[in-house]
């Protein structure tokens, strides 16, 4: 059912942070400094660019769905 998947923002972003993601690294893969990372966590209401930003950065790294937590699943795997 669809109920599970209308996480919000600010709730992908703890859960992110729950499965051992840091705010630093969050906001590296999603390009959003740091401490917007932590004001939208804190509840401050994110630009829709952002929304849209973590909303793609969670469907990759759902903790939920047991995938990679670390972030780094294919992105920075070039050595």
């Amino acid at each position: 059912m669809r109920g599970m998947d209308t996480l919000s923002v600010r709730q992908k972003l703890v859960l992110l942070i729950q499965a051992g993601l840091s705010e630093t690294v969050i906001a590296a893969k999603t390009r959003i400094p740091q401490p917007t990372i932590n004001r939208i966590k804190n509840g401050q209401e994110p630009r829709e660019r952002y929304v849209r930003a973590i909303d793609t950065f969670f469907s990759a790294n759902d903790p939920r769905a047991g995938l990679p937590s670390d972030g780094d699943s294919a992105s920075s795997s070039a050595t």
